[in-house]
């Protein structure tokens, strides 16, 4: 499970391409009360990219110091 704040899980649920076994950055609003995720902004085909680039690199290193 992610790391919370607030009750809010951190963990990529797998919006956006995302894996969800990582801690992601996603869209979020910000109020008084706490975050809600903003879903289904649209992500073109170089943002998926830069996705998918960033998810294999952050399981190269999770595989890393797994070991």
């Amino acid at each position: 499970m992610g790391a919370t704040a607030a009750g809010f899980r951190w963990a990529s649920n797998g919006s956006y391409g995302g894996p969800e076994v990582l801690i992601c950055g996603v869209p979020v609003t910000c109020t008084a009360i706490g975050y809600r995720r903003v879903e289904g902004l649209p992500i073109d085909d170089f943002a998926h990219g830069m996705i998918d680039r960033t998810a294999a690199e952050l399981k190269e290193e999770l595989a890393a110091v797994q070991r």
